[in-house]
């Protein structure tokens, strides 16, 4: 898989891969919850990646995060898996610089 250099400011540089580790956190969570039903929270979760991701640079992260909204609310819970595994894989090959 090829490297994703993300290149941020140099006053977030610090903070970025804490928030990158706390978006995995988040998708793994949506994973669970979308095997259990947890639509509203799933909702919840992926607003705030939505709202945080081109913050930190990471559009890909603000993307995934609407995509995951529409596919809850349209209570489709496999797809909302399948978007937050690929945003897991695409957060492994990120490097910040």
């Amino acid at each position: 898989m090829e490297t994703v250099f993300i290149k941020v400011d140099r006053f977030l540089l610090p903070h970025v891969q804490g928030y990158i580790d706390h978006v995995k956190k988040a998708c793994g969570d949506i994973c669970a919850l979308s095997s259990s039903g947890g639509l509203d929270e799933i909702s919840l979760l992926a607003h705030r990646m939505k709202g945080e991701g081109s913050a930190y640079g990471l559009d890909e992260v603000s993307a995934a995060g609407k995509d995951i909204m529409s596919l809850a609310k349209a209570e489709d819970a496999a797809g909302v898996r399948e978007r937050a595994l690929s945003l897991i894989k695409y957060l492994e090959r990120v490097k910040v610089i």
